[in-house]
Protein backbone atom coordinates (compact mmCIF):
# COMPACT_ATOMS: atom_id res chain seq x y z
CA UNK A 1 0.00 0.00 0.00
CA UNK A 2 1.34 3.39 -1.02
CA UNK A 3 1.74 5.94 1.82
CA UNK A 4 2.86 9.58 1.85
CA UNK A 5 2.13 9.88 -1.86
CA UNK A 6 2.38 13.32 -3.38
CA UNK A 7 -0.84 14.66 -4.97
CA UNK A 8 -1.45 17.66 -7.20
CA UNK A 9 -4.50 19.66 -8.24
CA UNK A 10 -5.74 19.61 -11.84
CA UNK A 11 -8.62 21.02 -13.88
CA UNK A 12 -11.21 18.63 -15.33
CA UNK A 13 -11.40 18.96 -19.11
CA UNK A 14 -15.16 18.31 -19.06
CA UNK A 15 -16.58 20.39 -16.21
CA UNK A 16 -13.53 22.58 -15.48
CA UNK A 17 -13.75 21.55 -11.82
CA UNK A 18 -10.66 21.20 -9.65
CA UNK A 19 -9.77 17.67 -8.46
CA UNK A 20 -6.77 16.01 -6.86
CA UNK A 21 -4.76 13.27 -8.55
CA UNK A 22 -1.45 11.52 -8.10
CA UNK A 23 1.51 13.47 -9.40
CA UNK A 24 2.34 10.74 -11.94
CA UNK A 25 -1.26 10.09 -13.06
CA UNK A 26 -2.53 10.87 -16.59
CA UNK A 27 -6.13 11.56 -15.52
CA UNK A 28 -7.78 14.55 -17.19
CA UNK A 29 -11.35 14.09 -15.86
CA UNK A 30 -12.52 14.30 -12.29
CA UNK A 31 -14.92 11.31 -12.41
CA UNK A 32 -16.15 8.44 -14.57
CA UNK A 33 -19.23 10.41 -15.57
CA UNK A 34 -17.11 13.28 -16.83
CA UNK A 35 -14.90 10.78 -18.63
CA UNK A 36 -17.87 9.32 -20.54
CA UNK A 37 -19.33 12.75 -21.33
CA UNK A 38 -15.97 14.00 -22.60
CA UNK A 39 -15.60 11.02 -24.93
CA UNK A 40 -19.10 11.51 -26.33
CA UNK A 41 -18.51 15.21 -26.98
CA UNK A 42 -15.13 14.69 -28.64
CA UNK A 43 -16.00 11.58 -30.62
CA UNK A 44 -14.33 11.67 -34.03
CA UNK A 45 -16.73 11.12 -36.91
CA UNK A 46 -16.06 8.24 -39.29
CA UNK A 47 -14.61 9.20 -42.62
CA UNK A 48 -16.93 8.62 -45.52
CA UNK A 49 -15.54 5.85 -47.69
CA UNK A 50 -15.61 6.31 -51.43
CA UNK A 51 -18.35 4.51 -53.33
CA UNK A 52 -17.04 1.82 -55.67
CA UNK A 53 -18.61 -0.34 -58.36
CA UNK A 54 -18.03 -4.09 -58.30
CA UNK A 55 -16.39 -5.13 -61.61
CA UNK A 56 -18.16 -8.51 -61.49
CA UNK A 57 -21.82 -7.76 -60.71
CA UNK A 58 -21.90 -3.96 -61.05
CA UNK A 59 -23.28 -3.31 -57.53
CA UNK A 60 -22.10 -0.15 -55.75
CA UNK A 61 -20.37 -0.67 -52.38
CA UNK A 62 -18.07 1.02 -49.86
CA UNK A 63 -15.88 -1.97 -48.91
CA UNK A 64 -12.10 -1.91 -48.90
CA UNK A 65 -11.58 -4.15 -51.91
CA UNK A 66 -12.78 -3.64 -55.44
CA UNK A 67 -15.28 -6.52 -55.24
CA UNK A 68 -18.51 -6.33 -53.27
CA UNK A 69 -18.28 -9.88 -51.84
CA UNK A 70 -16.03 -12.92 -51.62
CA UNK A 71 -18.15 -14.70 -54.24
CA UNK A 72 -17.47 -11.96 -56.78
CA UNK A 73 -13.81 -11.86 -55.82
CA UNK A 74 -13.32 -15.61 -56.27
CA UNK A 75 -15.08 -15.80 -59.66
CA UNK A 76 -12.79 -14.78 -62.45
CA UNK A 77 -13.90 -12.98 -65.57
CA UNK A 78 -12.35 -14.93 -68.42
CA UNK A 79 -12.90 -13.21 -71.72
CA UNK A 80 -12.18 -14.82 -75.05
CA UNK A 81 -9.11 -12.65 -75.41
CA UNK A 82 -7.80 -13.87 -72.06
CA UNK A 83 -8.46 -17.53 -73.00
CA UNK A 84 -6.67 -17.11 -76.30
CA UNK A 85 -3.59 -15.76 -74.50
CA UNK A 86 -3.59 -18.81 -72.20
CA UNK A 87 -3.78 -21.16 -75.20
CA UNK A 88 -0.91 -19.45 -76.98
CA UNK A 89 1.23 -19.52 -73.84
CA UNK A 90 0.54 -23.23 -73.26
CA UNK A 91 1.45 -24.11 -76.85
CA UNK A 92 4.65 -22.07 -76.75
CA UNK A 93 5.70 -23.47 -73.32
CA UNK A 94 4.70 -27.16 -73.22
CA UNK A 95 5.24 -29.03 -69.95
CA UNK A 96 4.79 -32.57 -68.68
CA UNK A 97 2.93 -34.98 -70.94
CA UNK A 98 2.20 -32.24 -73.52
CA UNK A 99 5.94 -31.70 -73.93
CA UNK A 100 6.71 -35.38 -74.64
CA UNK A 101 3.59 -37.57 -75.06
CA UNK A 102 5.71 -40.72 -75.49
CA UNK A 103 6.73 -40.58 -71.81
CA UNK A 104 4.42 -41.59 -68.97
CA UNK A 105 3.54 -38.18 -67.57
CA UNK A 106 0.17 -36.94 -66.45
CA UNK A 107 -2.99 -38.90 -65.68
CA UNK A 108 -3.28 -40.41 -69.18
CA UNK A 109 0.30 -41.67 -69.24
CA UNK A 110 0.08 -43.02 -65.70
CA UNK A 111 -3.07 -44.99 -66.54
CA UNK A 112 -1.41 -46.54 -69.59
CA UNK A 113 1.66 -47.40 -67.51
CA UNK A 114 -0.27 -49.29 -64.83
CA UNK A 115 -2.47 -51.04 -67.40
CA UNK A 116 0.68 -52.53 -68.96
CA UNK A 117 1.80 -53.79 -65.54
CA UNK A 118 -1.39 -55.80 -64.88
CA UNK A 119 -0.79 -59.54 -64.59
CA UNK A 120 -2.85 -62.65 -65.27
CA UNK A 121 -2.74 -65.34 -62.59
CA UNK A 122 -4.24 -68.80 -62.07
CA UNK A 123 -6.23 -69.33 -58.88
CA UNK A 124 -4.70 -72.11 -56.78
CA UNK A 125 -8.14 -73.31 -55.66
CA UNK A 126 -10.53 -73.14 -58.65
CA UNK A 127 -7.83 -72.89 -61.39
CA UNK A 128 -9.60 -69.93 -63.02
CA UNK A 129 -7.59 -67.14 -64.66
CA UNK A 130 -7.96 -63.67 -63.14
CA UNK A 131 -6.27 -60.30 -63.66
CA UNK A 132 -4.61 -58.40 -60.82
CA UNK A 133 -3.19 -54.90 -60.55
CA UNK A 134 0.51 -54.37 -59.93
CA UNK A 135 -0.13 -53.65 -56.25
CA UNK A 136 -1.83 -57.06 -55.85
CA UNK A 137 0.74 -59.04 -57.81
CA UNK A 138 1.28 -61.46 -54.88
CA UNK A 139 -2.34 -62.65 -54.82
CA UNK A 140 -2.83 -66.41 -55.14
CA UNK A 141 -6.63 -66.72 -55.10
CA UNK A 142 -9.30 -65.06 -57.21
CA UNK A 143 -11.69 -64.43 -54.31
CA UNK A 144 -12.08 -64.66 -50.54
CA UNK A 145 -14.18 -67.82 -50.89
CA UNK A 146 -11.37 -69.62 -52.69
CA UNK A 147 -8.88 -68.37 -50.14
CA UNK A 148 -10.94 -69.79 -47.27
CA UNK A 149 -11.46 -73.24 -48.78
CA UNK A 150 -9.38 -75.76 -46.80
CA UNK A 151 -6.72 -73.19 -46.09
CA UNK A 152 -5.30 -72.50 -42.64
CA UNK A 153 -6.05 -69.04 -41.25
CA UNK A 154 -5.22 -67.66 -37.85
CA UNK A 155 -8.56 -67.15 -36.19
CA UNK A 156 -7.82 -63.50 -35.46
CA UNK A 157 -5.34 -60.73 -36.04
CA UNK A 158 -2.57 -59.70 -33.67
CA UNK A 159 -4.68 -57.08 -31.99
CA UNK A 160 -7.12 -59.75 -30.77
CA UNK A 161 -4.43 -62.15 -29.57
CA UNK A 162 -4.11 -62.10 -25.77
CA UNK A 163 -2.67 -64.20 -22.94
CA UNK A 164 -5.00 -65.38 -20.18
CA UNK A 165 -3.83 -67.46 -17.24
CA UNK A 166 -0.72 -68.48 -19.12
CA UNK A 167 -2.59 -69.59 -22.26
CA UNK A 168 -2.55 -67.80 -25.59
CA UNK A 169 -6.04 -66.90 -26.80
CA UNK A 170 -6.20 -66.53 -30.57
CA UNK A 171 -9.36 -64.41 -30.58
CA UNK A 172 -11.58 -62.30 -28.39
CA UNK A 173 -14.22 -65.05 -28.48
CA UNK A 174 -11.79 -67.58 -26.97
CA UNK A 175 -10.92 -65.13 -24.20
CA UNK A 176 -14.60 -64.49 -23.55
CA UNK A 177 -15.35 -68.23 -23.38
CA UNK A 178 -12.55 -68.81 -20.84
CA UNK A 179 -13.76 -65.90 -18.70
CA UNK A 180 -17.37 -67.18 -18.78
CA UNK A 181 -16.19 -70.62 -17.72
CA UNK A 182 -14.31 -69.12 -14.76
CA UNK A 183 -17.48 -67.30 -13.66
CA UNK A 184 -19.43 -70.60 -13.79
CA UNK A 185 -16.59 -72.49 -12.04
CA UNK A 186 -16.01 -74.73 -15.06
CA UNK A 187 -12.49 -76.09 -15.37
CA UNK A 188 -11.11 -75.65 -18.86
CA UNK A 189 -7.88 -76.46 -20.67
CA UNK A 190 -6.60 -74.64 -23.78
CA UNK A 191 -5.48 -77.32 -26.19
CA UNK A 192 -2.09 -76.78 -27.79
CA UNK A 193 -0.65 -80.28 -28.23
CA UNK A 194 -3.39 -82.88 -28.70
CA UNK A 195 -4.65 -83.42 -32.24
CA UNK A 196 -6.85 -85.81 -34.23
CA UNK A 197 -6.06 -87.16 -37.69
CA UNK A 198 -8.67 -86.98 -40.44
CA UNK A 199 -8.88 -87.23 -44.24
CA UNK A 200 -9.77 -83.86 -45.77
CA UNK A 201 -11.83 -83.23 -48.91
CA UNK A 202 -8.71 -83.50 -51.10
CA UNK A 203 -8.03 -87.01 -49.81
CA UNK A 204 -5.00 -85.94 -47.77
CA UNK A 205 -4.37 -86.65 -44.10
CA UNK A 206 -4.57 -83.57 -41.86
CA UNK A 207 -4.46 -82.71 -38.18
CA UNK A 208 -7.27 -81.14 -36.20
CA UNK A 209 -6.62 -79.24 -32.96
CA UNK A 210 -9.81 -78.46 -30.98
CA UNK A 211 -9.65 -75.25 -28.96
CA UNK A 212 -10.76 -76.23 -25.43
CA UNK A 213 -11.14 -79.43 -23.43
CA UNK A 214 -13.52 -79.54 -20.44
CA UNK A 215 -12.33 -82.43 -18.29
CA UNK A 216 -15.27 -82.02 -15.90
CA UNK A 217 -17.77 -82.82 -18.70
CA UNK A 218 -15.41 -84.84 -20.94
CA UNK A 219 -16.05 -82.84 -24.11
CA UNK A 220 -14.31 -80.49 -26.53
CA UNK A 221 -15.25 -76.94 -27.51
CA UNK A 222 -14.43 -75.31 -30.85
CA UNK A 223 -14.55 -71.50 -31.25
CA UNK A 224 -14.98 -70.45 -34.89
CA UNK A 225 -15.08 -67.10 -36.62
CA UNK A 226 -17.72 -66.62 -39.27
CA UNK A 227 -15.10 -65.97 -41.95
CA UNK A 228 -13.05 -69.08 -41.13
CA UNK A 229 -15.68 -71.80 -41.55
CA UNK A 230 -14.33 -74.44 -43.93
CA UNK A 231 -16.23 -77.01 -45.95
CA UNK A 232 -14.48 -79.93 -44.21
CA UNK A 233 -15.17 -78.74 -40.64
CA UNK A 234 -17.65 -81.58 -40.20
CA UNK A 235 -14.92 -84.08 -41.07
CA UNK A 236 -12.68 -82.50 -38.47
CA UNK A 237 -15.24 -82.80 -35.69
CA UNK A 238 -16.18 -86.34 -36.68
CA UNK A 239 -12.56 -87.41 -36.17
CA UNK A 240 -12.83 -86.64 -32.44
CA UNK A 241 -13.90 -89.56 -30.23
CA UNK A 242 -15.77 -87.25 -27.84
CA UNK A 243 -18.52 -84.62 -28.32
CA UNK A 244 -17.41 -81.29 -29.85
CA UNK A 245 -19.46 -78.17 -29.07
CA UNK A 246 -19.27 -75.51 -31.80
CA UNK A 247 -19.52 -71.82 -30.85
CA UNK A 248 -19.55 -69.16 -33.58
CA UNK A 249 -17.90 -65.93 -32.46
CA UNK A 250 -20.43 -63.51 -34.02
CA UNK A 251 -23.33 -65.28 -32.21
CA UNK A 252 -21.45 -66.03 -29.00
CA UNK A 253 -24.29 -65.26 -26.59
CA UNK A 254 -26.76 -67.57 -28.33
CA UNK A 255 -24.30 -70.45 -28.71
CA UNK A 256 -23.05 -70.12 -25.13
CA UNK A 257 -26.61 -70.39 -23.81
CA UNK A 258 -27.02 -73.59 -25.84
CA UNK A 259 -23.72 -74.82 -24.40
CA UNK A 260 -24.98 -74.24 -20.84
CA UNK A 261 -28.17 -76.13 -21.63
CA UNK A 262 -26.11 -79.01 -23.03
CA UNK A 263 -24.01 -79.39 -19.88
CA UNK A 264 -27.06 -78.88 -17.64
CA UNK A 265 -26.48 -75.37 -16.26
Amino acid sequence: MRTNVKTIEANCKNCNGIFKKLFDSNRVQCSEQCKVEYRVKNKKPFKDKPIKTCPKCGIEHTKDGKFCSRGCGNSRIRTEEFKQKIREFALSNPKGWAKNPSNFHGSKGTKEKWEKLRQSKICLECKNIFDVAYGQRHRKYCSVDCSNQNKYHINSNRKKTTTYKGYRMDSGAELLFAQHCDVLNIQWHKNTDRYFLFINSDGKQSKYYPDFYLEQYDLWVEIKGRRYIRKDDELRRESVDKPVILIISNQFKIDFEKFKEYIGL
